[in-house]
């Protein structure tokens, strides 16, 4: 019997008008093998013989998507009508193209769609080898985790597994000789991309592949070159750059692109939009968001709008007034040999706009520690801050130095006095460090890099036309054009420092300081929001077990132990109804010790206002001791 031929499925019929238009100089040159239902394969007498059952099983064996369906009860995202209702993940993961440029933004499934592409591959097709390589080690974690939870979730497939270890890189090995490897690149290490060569290698993907270097990708070429039949998979969010990826998406007619950005999420909304835009710089929406090229990365700092904020005036032109600005200082503290940076930013109450107010550079000839700590007391009392945000790097022990003074100064002069202020106003600032913060999102606290996030917040305000600084102020021109992205870490992280060494960031680290205390301070978006009403709630809890019978095996639960502890039982029970008003308690709440009555105390053992621990029981005496039964006579 012949191989009948598969007829051209919408999928391909889209994939060919896509490259037909971006490529009409070209000829057709993805290199695929169609897409191919059940009609296709099986003819019709032959269909017939098999029941619904066995035919979708036998479709498993080449639709990743039904396969998934069935293996896991995972279906693929489905994109918001306004932008087509397309089965996008289902196009990815159907789609044969030899290779493929996956170009989405944050949260729109990519890495989700590669985990089941991996697992459908590796589980229907003996001795296949998939290759994982990430620029980032917690991105090969994040991946396998994902990857493991799939497996697990499905006995065939956690039945299957031969092995699975982590070092000396991550790998899971199916009883059928297939397996899955992960590595970092080593773009930041000496060692990763030589790890890569020389692997075999039957699919290779690339996880955030616009973040990898030529050398990794040579690494990734050799493996191609051995092996003309392997699968690429490229996926990333755009940085900007002008490379690799870059030219996969948008010169290479032999790579089929799949564009989606991050709005083709069922659960986009304008209210999800408007909070990315506040949280992220515009380059980084583009980037992040739209999964959108943009323009070619020129520095953190972006010239329109460096231009943007430079006005004709003087930092000596302004003057100290509470009643029209609240005030800020942002400190870098540096060794001797380079100097102190100190800039003092304000808020006008009026416009709305932050403004630079003075910047001072502490000389580095002579006693330069003694000196910035005697500029900062006199600013203080100049502009009686809100804040002072310092480095912490070279200025912990000079912090801890101004607060013993400032104690002093509060004996001394009393606690309004200025000096009495500055201990309160002093914070010292690790930027190797974390910073706990609310998800614009969720809400739930999460940690973010010091660093970056001082960085990105102050990029925000020169992209909201809100600073203005003086456009006399040379220094500060230069740090702000030569500040840039120098590499990143293994972990991902950004390594911000100037382009060069002679022009410094030192004013530029000292006015992002004064940006990030306003904005941990004052914005809505860091200071959480509490109440002040006060109730007891019933029923948050599991109910309890029946009690065990004689001959039962018990665990005992740490957590239980601890609700059910004498102090527990003490705590009044109620409905989520039957508020603690200033009037008293309801009647039938009951009060200290379980009774029921009339408002009264609501605890009365000792202890209970200052939070401290419940009354303990009298030791019995040496008598009774002495009369306990004893093990023996029972």
């Amino acid at each position: 019997m012949s191989q009948p031929t598969c007829k051209t499925h919408s999928i391909c019929e889209e994939c060919i008008a896509w490259q037909t238009e971006k490529y009409p100089d070209v000829d057709f040159k993805v290199k695929c093998s169609g897409i191919c239902e059940v009609d296709d394969l099986i003819p019709e007498e032959v269909r017939i013989m098999y029941t619904d059952e066995q035919l979708r099983l036998a479709e498993s064996v080449y639709n990743p998507v039904t396969w998934a369906a069935d293996q896991f009860n995972w279906e693929p995202r489905v994109a918001r009508e306004e932008y087509g209702g397309q089965r996008y993940q289902e196009m990815m993961l159907r789609c044969t193209a030899r290779r493929k440029a996956l170009r989405l933004g944050r949260q729109s499934g990519k890495t989700e769609a590669i985990c089941i592409l991996m697992l459908f591959k590796a589980f229907t097709n003996n001795n296949f080898k998939v290759l994982v390589i990430t620029p980032y080690r917690s991105q090969i974690e994040l991946i396998f985790k994902r990857v493991k939870e799939l497996m697990y979730l499905s006995a065939d497939l956690s039945n299957s597994i031969k092995r699975e270890v982590a070092n000396p890189y991550h790998e899971i090995e199916f009883f059928n000789g297939s397996y899955i490897r992960g590595f970092t690149s080593g773009s930041k290490t000496s060692s990763g991309a030589g790890a890569v060569r020389g692997q075999p290698a039957d699919m290779i993907v690339l996880d955030e592949a616009d973040y990898l270097t030529t050398a990794d990708i040579n690494a990734v070429v050799a493996i191609l070159n051995s092996r003309p039949e392997c699968e690429l998979y490229a996926s990333s969010t755009p940085t900007g750059r002008r490379d690799h990826f870059h030219r996969w998406c948008q010169v290479a007619p032999n790579f089929r692109e799949f564009h989606f950005p991050s709005y083709v999420i069922p659960h986009w909304n304008d209210e999800l939009e408007e909070e990315l835009r506040l949280t992220l710089t515009e380059a980084g929406y583009i980037h992040e968001i739209l999964a959108e090229f943009g323009e070619e990365e020129e520095g953190v700092f972006q010239v329109a709008y460096r231009e943007a904020a430079e006005e004709e005036y003087s930092y000596y032109d302004i003057n100290p007034d509470p009643s029209k600005y609240i005030a800020g200082i942002g400190v870098d503290w540096n060794s001797s040999n380079i100097g102190t940076e100190i800039y003092v930013m304000i808020w006008d109450r009026n416009t709305g706009r932050f403004l630079g107010a003075r910047a001072e550079t502490v000389s580095r000839v002579g006693f330069t520690q003694v000196k910035a700590i005697e500029k900062i007391q006199e600013l203080n009392r100049q502009w009686d801050p809100a804040f002072i945000y310092v480095d912490e790097g070279y200025g912990a022990t000079q912090v801890e130095v101004m607060k013993v003074w400032s104690q002093e100064q509060m004996m001394a002069k009393g606690p309004s006095h200025s000096d009495a202020k500055l201990g309160v106003r002093l914070r010292a600032i690790n930027f190797s460090a974390k910073i706990e913060l609310p998800d614009p999102i969720t809400r739930q606290m999460i940690k973010k890099d010091t660093k970056s996030y001082m960085v990105e917040n102050a990029v925000r305000m020169f992209e909201r036309a809100i600073f203005i600084f003086p456009k006399s102020d040379q220094i500060l021109k230069d740090q702000l054009a030569g500040y840039i992205i120098q590499r990143r870490t293994q972990l991902g992280k950004p390594v911000f420092g100037a382009r060069e060494e002679r022009i410094g960031d030192h004013r530029l680290d000292a006015m992002m300081l004064a940006f990030l205390g306003f904005h941990l301070e004052y914005s809505d978006l860091v200071r959480m929001q509490f109440t002040q009403t006060i109730g007891f709630a019933k029923g948050l809890r599991a109910p309890r077990a029946s009690r065990p019978e004689p001959g039962d095996t018990v665990v005992v639960d740490p957590e239980e132990k601890k609700r059910n502890s004498p102090r527990r039982r003490l705590m009044p029970e109620g409905t989520r109804d039957e508020f603690v008003t200033e009037v008293g308690l309801a009647s039938n709440i009951r009060r200290a010790g379980g009774k029921k009555g009339p408002p009264g105390p609501l605890w009365s053992w000792p202890g209970f206002l200052k939070d401290g621990p419940l009354p303990t029981k009298k030791k019995p005496t040496a008598y009774q001791r002495k009369n306990r039964p004893s093990r023996s006579k029972f």
